[in-house]
C-alpha cells in the first residue's frame, strides 16, 4: 500500500492475496476469526482442546510445549488480544466480493524486494500458493522452503528464520 514506506519486505507463511485460492482449512480460520466471540468461544472448548487441534494439524511436526499451546490459548481468550490478532481477518469480511479501493490495493503487485519463508508441510497455506506469490512481486524474490516446518516458521525454527532475514534486511551493514 506505501511500498515508499519498505526497503525490504519478509512475510512469513501468508502469500499476496493476488494469486492465493485459500484452502478449506485456511476458510475456516479465515472465517471463525472474523467474529471474535466465536473464536473466543472456540478456543475455550474443552479447554482448549480446538487450538491444540489447529496447531497440530497445521504444524505437524512442530514439537510445541504446554507453555506454546497455554500462549496460544491466552491469546485467543483474552478478548483485548484477540481484537487485534483477528484484526486483518476481519478486514476480509467483504472481499473479494466489494471491489473498492481497498481490494485495488490489496491486488496490487508488491514493488520491493520479497523474502518470504513456508513450511513445507503447512496445510493451511500451501507451499503451491506460496509458490505462485512470485508473479505478485515486481522485485527481487526468494521463497524458503523448510522441510518439516508447518505454519509458525518463526517459532519452528528460528535460528533460520532470524539469520536468513537479517542477512536479508542487511543487520549489521
Amino acid at each position: 500500500m506505501a511500498p515508499n514506506r519498505l526497503a525490504r519486505l519478509v512475510t512469513l507463511a501468508v502469500p499476496h492475496a493476488r494469486p492465493t485460492k485459500p484452502t478449506l482449512i485456511w476458510s475456516t480460520l479465515v472465517m471463525a476469526m472474523q467474529v471474535p466471540s466465536l473464536a473466543s468461544r472456540m478456543a475455550a472448548v474443552g479447554n482448549g482442546f480446538l487450538v491444540e487441534q489447529m496447531i497440530r494439524r497445521i504444524s505437524p511436526h512442530w514439537r510445541y510445549t504446554a507453555q506454546d499451546v497455554a500462549d496460544a490459548k491466552r491469546i485467543v481468550t483474552n478478548s483485548a488480544y484477540l481484537c487485534d490478532v483477528t484484526g486483518v481477518y476481519r478486514s476480509l469480511r467483504r472481499w473479494p466480493i466489494q471491489r473498492g479501493e481497498s481490494y485495488r490495493l490489496l491486488m496490487k503487485k508488491i514493488t520491493v524486494p520479497t523474502l518470504t519463508f513456508a513450511g513445507v508441510d503447512d496445510s493451511a497455506m500451501p507451499l503451491r500458493d506460496l509458490k505462485k506469490r512470485a508473479s505478485a512481486v515486481e522485485a527481487a524474490f526468494e521463497l524458503v522452503e523448510l522441510k518439516d516446518v508447518g505454519h509458525f516458521p518463526q517459532r519452528e525454527c528460528p535460528e533460520i528464520v532470524n539469520a536468513k532475514s537479517l542477512a536479508f534486511l542487511g543487520a549489521g551493514d
